[in-house]
């Protein structure tokens, strides 16, 4: 018998207990023995994966996430500017091949060298951010079209756009940030479980997503007057994961994101019209989306939200199911955080809407009755003194706010420069459906004061004055408003206080006083049983001490249309013990309405 030594020489192998690994021209799997992909599958395993992933049942694909409705969700609330690009049938090809329709493969895989080529050095924006989810929606079926290395190529720069978004911020661009940080890597994830990295993919987006609800709201879902024209894009990327995070069984919100972005749907709700546009809107991201609210509302667990949704969104929204009528949240809502307002009668599509916003020293405002927007845009007043302009100064801060049964209030300041400020004054009116403007200019001394509101009536709103009057009729199809500019003499003819006429689009109100304080306060009536009724206005003689005080000192106004009744006050100086229609006041400001008898039943009174 041959001893080891010699086996060896003649070229047998010696066993020392190690195995040696032989050198074959085949490379190691792609998977280790648990399954998961260590690395993108090569050629050699590359038949192996297309295969895998034709086999599977699992991730079902994100539109088949969706219960109803037809638009794929990527298509939800468009950012602005989507129209108005060369790329949008890019995208439209994408989701139709992410969802499975009826669209080939290879007749977009044409135009994915160009993406390729221009993606490291394109702007992340939303329109971008979009298209890096369709890709990566469609990547399961790319990969039947595709070679190996351009799917590979695509499958790397996903992710290296994922990574390189670490040098972005959320407060610059909110929206492309929460999709490429967040929802994309959760996409990935999601979509291609089988590699080792998707865990580390998810926690990435559960931190980005997570972080981004919780500082873009004010801690009850209300985003910030500067992102209101997000509000939809957002609230389709956090749906999306939401959708996804439920059947992957991974959690994209921590619980007080959670929270906040279920609060979100509810304000989402609060700043919608009657025809399911958001308020402010008039473009792309604003337009009515109804698979999205209907895919929200499946996210939320508050039975009310269900129930407001009922109450004000068109279509079958609401008209769907029975309404147990439970008490509803107040539809108020105001943020000083967000610097935004929204004031509504009740909760009903058709009900009069207030909402406002007063970022960066503008008052963007907008008023809608009957389903109709009467006006929009920014009501910032215009003032000079002693003929020089005056600019808002300061940001606006909230002076006083109040809501209850019977009104919603909010009064606002800002200051306009050596010693000169200005006091907004917002009223809606739940009972007696009214809306109550005023600004209130106040300064150090007397002066030539000469003040302008202008109002941007809706493409369908006219106004028509009652000729020999100043006051008017707001309407489109059908009368809508009456506009009663209070601190104006009744009659034209008596001249020299100041005007309020439109041009064009817009309704002006200006005017003039040689004094140190001025008062331009607007009566809106809303109610459509007294649009066409009788309506007439009276100054109030207000006194102190036995003495008639001058206008720039306090104001009282009586406001008659049909057969209602209302009397205003307002101190424009130091508050003092004044009398008005023999009632003694002590009050800075007081909105009351007469009843039947005639007696005075305060609305609403302002130390």
């Amino acid at each position: 018998m041959a001893s080891k030594e010699q086996g060896a020489r003649a070229g047998g192998a010696v066993r020392s207990g190690k195995r040696s690994r032989r050198k074959t021209g085949r490379k190691p799997s792609s998977r280790n023995r648990l399954g998961l992909w260590t690395r993108l599958p090569d050629d050699d395993t590359w038949s192996d994966w297309v295969s895998h992933l034709d086999r599977r049942r699992q991730p079902v694909p994100l539109n088949e996430l969706v219960r109803s409705g037809s638009a794929f969700p990527l298509l939800w609330a468009l950012p602005d500017g989507y129209q108005q690009t060369d790329r949008p049938r890019l995208l439209k090809q994408l989701t139709k091949l992410a969802g499975k329709q009826h669209s080939a493969p290879g007749a977009i895989a044409g135009r994915l060298d160009d993406w390729l080529d221009t993606a490291p050095g394109r702007v992340p924006d939303s329109l971008f951010a979009l298209e890096c989810l369709g890709w990566a929606h469609g990547l399961p079926r790319l990969a039947a079209t595709l070679t190996p290395d351009l799917w590979r190529t695509l499958f790397t720069q996903l992710n290296a756009i994922v990574r390189d978004t670490a040098a972005l911020n959320l407060s610059d661009i909110p929206l492309p940030y929460q999709i490429l940080r967040g929802e994309l890597p959760l996409t990935l994830a999601y979509l291609f479980p089988e590699f080792g990295t998707s865990r580390e993919l998810q926690r990435l987006a559960a931190r980005t997503l997570s972080k981004g609800v919780v500082e873009l709201t004010d801690g009850a879902g209300m985003l910030h007057a500067d992102n209101i024209e997000w509000s939809r894009p957002l609230l389709a990327c956090w749906t999306r994961a939401a959708l996804i995070s439920d059947v992957a069984g991974c959690s994209c919100f921590n619980e007080a994101a959670r929270n906040q972005y279920q609060w979100m749907i509810q304000q989402t709700l609060r700043l919608t019209r009657s025809d399911g546009t958001q308020v402010f809107s008039d473009s792309f991201a604003g337009d009515w989306c109804p698979d999205l609210f209907a895919a929200a509302l499946t996210q939320s667990s508050d039975p009310e939200d269900r129930e407001i949704a009922h109450c004000i969104l068109p279509g079958k929204l609401g008209k769907g199911g029975a309404r147990k009528r439970r008490k509803l949240p107040s539809p108020f809502v105001y943020s000083e955080w967000a610097e935004t307002c929204v004031m509504r009668t009740k909760w009903s599509r058709k009900s009069p809407q207030f909402a406002l916003t007063f970022d960066r020293g503008t008052l963007t405002m907008e008023l809608s009755n009957a389903g109709q927007v009467l006006w929009s845009g920014d009501t910032t007043p215009q003032v000079r003194i002693a003929g020089k302009e005056h600019k808002v100064q300061s940001d606006w801060i909230e002076i006083c706010t109040f809501s209850d049964e019977d009104v919603d209030y909010l009064e606002l300041e800002a200051d306009y420069g050596h010693q000169w400020r200005v006091q907004r004054q917002m009223l809606l009116a739940r009972t007696g459906t009214f809306f109550f403007m005023a600004d209130a200019v106040l300064g150090p001394r007397s002066e030539q004061i000469e003040y302008d509101l202008t109002l941007s009536l809706a493409d369908e709103v006219t106004f028509e004055r009652d000729e020999p009057t100043w006051d008017g009729l707001l309407g489109a199809d059908r009368p809508l408003a009456t506009v009663l500019p209070l601190a104006l003499p009744e009659w034209q003819k008596i001249s020299g206080r100041g005007r309020l006429a439109t041009d064009g689009q817009t309704l002006r109100l200006s005017q003039a006083a040689a004094a140190r304080r001025l008062y331009a306060p607007v009566f809106f009536d809303l109610s459509p049983k007294r649009l066409l009724e009788k309506r007439t206005w009276r100054p109030l003689t207000v006194a102190e001490q036995l003495e008639i005080q001058p206008p720039d000192v306090a104001v009282g106004y009586r406001v008659q249309s049909g057969r209602s009744q209302w009397m205003i006050y307002r101190a424009l100086a130091d508050r003092a013990n004044r009398s008005l229609l023999g009632q003694n006041i002590f009050h800075e400001f007081v909105f009351a309405k007469f009843d039947t008898d005639g007696l005075v039943q305060e609305l609403i009174e302002i130390e």
